[in-house]
């Protein structure tokens, strides 16, 4: 479905790849391919102008939307960061209702002024994380993938072990079956011996006692 399509990590490629199919390239129908992606200066994306050297957050300074609250160090603890503007949102959410109380529209707008920045500052913060958060996720997801992988490998090679102990023992019985047919073939058995021979057909029943009498 749609939802599924676009929620999903790995989604659909663009419908446009149905242009470069092989009768189409064959015949030079396929449209060119898209320039390689630029090495240096800038280009434009949504109407934006981006510059290849650009991190991939860009510092809060440079985006001219709030002043900058937090620790301007270079390799700063962004938790104790977040919890710091935490501490100064909810001071200035008091110092809201204090000014609500008041009636001063002048103090309601510079404290929600602060309350704007402050939130700026920590989305500011949340984003930097993305980058790392991506790398987490994808590491999670192939290391899901490789216990998955070992899983069904080790369940291979149960069902392997278990089907070479069958035919070894189908062969050990086959072995004792064809040891048996050769024994049988070389020590044939015995004729069983003839039976006696009986009266002859037709003699009466008093001829047959003297006749039995005489064999005994």
């Amino acid at each position: 479905s749609l939802t599924t399509v676009m929620v999903s990590p790995f989604p659909l490629p663009p419908s446009f790849y149905r242009l470069y199919d092989s009768a189409a390239v064959r015949g030079g129908l396929a449209p060119c391919p898209p320039p390689p992606p630029p090495s240096d200066g800038s280009f434009k994306l949504f109407g934006a102008t981006i510059k290849v050297d650009d991190p991939l957050v860009l510092p809060l300074e440079s985006q001219n939307v709030a002043p900058r609250l937090y620790s301007s160090a270079v390799d700063f603890d962004h938790a104790s960061e977040l919890q710091v503007l935490k501490g100064q949102l909810l001071a200035r959410f008091v110092d809201l209702l204090g000014v609500v109380s008041d009636c001063s529209p002048e103090k309601r707008t510079s404290i929600l002024n602060e309350i704007k920045d402050i939130f700026l500052n920590m989305e500011h913060l949340l984003n930097e994380f993305r980058p790392h958060q991506a790398r987490e996720t994808v590491l999670a997801m192939m290391e899901a993938g490789r216990d998955r992988k070992a899983a069904i490998t080790k369940e291979i090679l149960t069902n392997i072990a278990a089907a070479d102990a069958q035919l070894a023992q189908c062969r050990a019985e086959l072995a004792t079956r064809a040891m048996e047919d050769i024994s049988m073939a070389a020590d044939p058995p015995a004729p069983a011996a003839a039976p006696a021979p009986g009266p002859p057909p037709g003699m009466a029943a008093a001829a047959i006692e003297r006749y039995l009498l005489d064999r005994a």
